[in-house]
């Protein structure tokens, strides 16, 4: 149920997305709804209604335009309704760029969950679902959950020496993973540009082979993962903020260096089955 609802919304988005494009276009086509009525104000004020056009020569050019009218009103209404036009337009273009960032960060989020949906286990999924009723998305009778009143169930390895790595693969997980259990001092992966899991190391001897566990882990679980080279950031916590009013698990990243690790499945299930916290 959740994968259709997902797949659903991604293709709203998507088939949305033209419709605004066009209308963008439309709104960039403004100018010439003020040319016109510049025009009619210069010298067709005296226009009587139950004309189609009136033919004007251009000012620098001294080509013949060609204005259509409305035959219902006169020339200096016709121009009015022009003026209106363009500025119902110039207001337009700022309010579809801000309709088409919105619908872009919906597509991207869709994505996104629709990734880690591929990637999911039971738990992980009705974690997604419960993300989709916070956000209003998926409607529910219950009253709406509190984020403590739900236990997430991120991936977590136990190594020798109390090093720790949790791997978030939902958003709620990430969000957890960063911002609740990550101190200031702790290391944090990323696949950079793909959707995946945020990873965090945890202790106080880290060594290389720590780090590359984490960064090939950080790959395993994103859309990289089957890639024999992915660019991993890498991060203190410090370092990682909330943008604001995004979507759940977005984050902006003021510091990093990044790794280079290819991940291998049969490697990483060994890790997990001999580091996993149950």
């Amino acid at each position: 149920d959740v994968i259709k609802f997902i797949q659903r919304e991604l293709k709203k988005a998507q088939t949305k997305r033209p419709k605004l494009l066009e209308a963008y276009g439309e709104a960039l086509d403004c100018e010439k709804w003020r040319t016109y009525g510049d025009y009619l104000y210069a010298y067709g004020m005296q226009l009587q209604k139950g004309l189609k056009s009136f033919e004007v020569k251009d000012f620098e050019t001294d080509e013949t335009i060609i204005i259509p009218l409305d035959e219902k009103y006169d020339g200096k209404q016709n121009a009015q309704r022009y003026y209106n036009k363009y500025q119902k337009g110039k207001k337009g273009q700022a309010h579809i760029i801000n309709q088409l960032k919105i619908n872009q960060d919906e597509q991207d989020y869709f994505i996104g969950l629709s990734q880690q949906l591929s990637l999911a286990s039971v738990h992980d999924a009705i974690e997604i679902k419960e993300e989709l009723i916070r956000g209003s998305y998926i409607r529910t009778k219950l009253p709406k959950r509190s984020p403590k009143q739900v236990k997430v169930h991120y991936l977590q390895l136990n190594l020798d020496n109390n090093i720790r790595i949790y791997v978030g693969k939902n958003n709620l997980q990430n969000e957890t993973i960063t911002f609740k259990l990550g101190q200031k001092k702790d290391l944090w992966f990323h696949a950079k540009d793909y959707h995946g899991a945020h990873v965090l190391l945890q202790g106080d001897a880290i060594t290389n082979e720590h780090k590359n566990m984490a960064a090939c882990l950080s790959a395993f679980y994103s859309k990289a993962r089957g890639s024999k080279k992915v660019e991993v950031q890498v991060s203190y916590i410090k370092d990682i903020k909330k943008i604001p009013d995004s979507k759940p698990g977005l984050v902006s990243v003021t510091q990093y260096t990044s790794v280079y690790v290819e991940p291998i499945e049969d490697e990483i299930n060994q890790w997990i089955k001999l580091y996993q916290v149950k």
